[in-house]
Parts: structure tokens; sequence; C-alpha cells
């Protein structure tokens, strides 16, 4: 089924909802969680719970979102994986997202986000709108990539044969644009992605530790050039075929 991928750190009030809102919601998911050494709690509420679907990884120490990403993927369960970040929830029902499972035309599917507040998810105002509307994300207009946006996965699931083929995520990325490479490497390459404006995801208006940096964007750019010359980054990790 799917693989639910994400990293953390002391975020446990987030870890809690992501739980209830994943494999609590849905026995058919799995959620691999790469935590970065938490010190409120999460790493002992998360083994307490020893929750069959799912898998808690203790790397003890803070790293980049790409690292954690490919670690997430290297110890996944299924041949699906859903970029997750911990401050998001999906609006739909799960078995919205499995249905999708039932095409073999598209290797990734993206879906529609946007930042708020815990009671805008219950506001039918603010969940109106389902392209770049009222703030909604998905940022792609057409079935087809326009050269000049940003592609990007989060939130979105891949086919694992992507990171076979193509690799994984580039861990010279420390936050900002690891998926959007990694969506347009996959894209440049001639895999086909559909975009779903209607799986809506909500996501939490919070501290986060996510930072930018010019030297992310700088990378992100050249990259994308060679993409589209059909050229491939030097240092890229390939998922295993045993995987």
């Amino acid at each position: 089924m799917i693989s639910i991928i994400t990293g953390s750190y002391n975020r446990l009030n987030n870890i809690k909802r992501l739980i209830s809102n994943t494999v609590d919601a849905n026995q058919l998911l799995e959620l691999v969680i790469v935590d970065g050494g938490s010190t409120d709690g999460t790493v002992e509420y998360v083994q307490n719970l020893n929750h069959k679907n799912i898998k808690f990884i203790n790397y003890g120490k803070r790293s980049s979102y790409s690292h954690f990403s490919n670690l997430a993927i290297q110890n996944s369960k299924f041949d699906y994986i859903c970029q997750w970040d911990d401050d998001a929830l999906l609006i739909n029902d799960w078995d919205d997202v499995l249905g999708l499972l039932n095409s073999n035309i598209y290797d990734f599917h993206l879906f529609n986000w946007k930042l708020g507040n815990l009671e805008d998810r219950l506001d039918p105002s603010w969940l109106k709108g389902n392209t770049d509307e009222n703030n909604w994300n998905l940022e792609d207009k057409t079935e087809q990539q326009s050269e000049t946006k940003i592609l990007t996965m989060n939130y979105g699931i891949y086919n694992k044969k992507v990171f076979r083929e193509i690799g994984m995520y580039n861990t010279r990325f420390h936050f900002w644009y690891a998926d959007g490479d990694l969506s347009n490497r996959a894209y440049h390459f001639g895999y086909k992605h559909k975009s779903h404006r209607d799986i809506k995801v909500f996501v939490f208006n919070s501290d986060s530790n996510k930072t930018y940096t010019k030297k992310d964007w700088k990378i992100y750019q050249k990259n994308l050039a060679k993409y589209q010359k059909q050229k491939l980054p030097n240092g890229i990790k390939y998922l295993d075929e045993n995987t």
C-alpha cells in the first residue's frame, strides 16, 4: 500500500496528531518516522505505543530533510512512498489517496496544500477553492509542467521505481528545494505525474526548523539546468533493488 515518511525533532504534539490522522485512521498505511534526537518525550511516546504500522528510527541527532527522507525510504516496506511533514494533516479520507494506486499511468501524484490554524480545517470558507485560489498551493496549473514553475512533491506519493532509476533525495540540500529538485528530476526524465487539486492537505502555521538558504536555491537552479539536458548530478544515491 503506502509508506508515509517524515522526519521530526521535539514536536510531540504534531506526532500525536500525525499518528491519529494516518495509521490510526487507515490500517493500509505505514508511518516511518525518523527522529533527530527529541528530548520532549517523542521517543518514549512512540516507542511505548508499539504500533504495528509505525516504524520509528531514532537517529539520535539532527540532520537534513534529505538525509532523513532517504533513511525513511530505505526502511519503508511498501512500493509507494508518501512524502509528509509532521505538521501536516490530510483533509480527505486516506481511501481517496489509496484509490490513486489503481492507475498504472502515473508514476507520482501531487496533492494540494495550504497553511492554516487548527480551527481553519473545520471552516468551509477556508476549505473553498481547489487551484491556487485562497492560497491553495498546488503550483502546476495543468497536466504539463511549466519550465518556470517549481514542481514540488511535498505532499504527494511516488512509486519506488523512481528512486531506483534516477536516485533519491540529493543530500546537498539542507531543507528547501529538496523535494522540488527530486520532482523536477522525475519530470524531466519522463516520469508521468498527475496533480490532484481535490486532495487537500492542511499544514500548520507554526515555528519551524525549515531553514531557507541561498545555497539550496543555487543548487536547485544548477541541477534544473542539468535535468533539462537529461543529465544527473554527481553524488546521488539510488534505492537498492531489494528495498
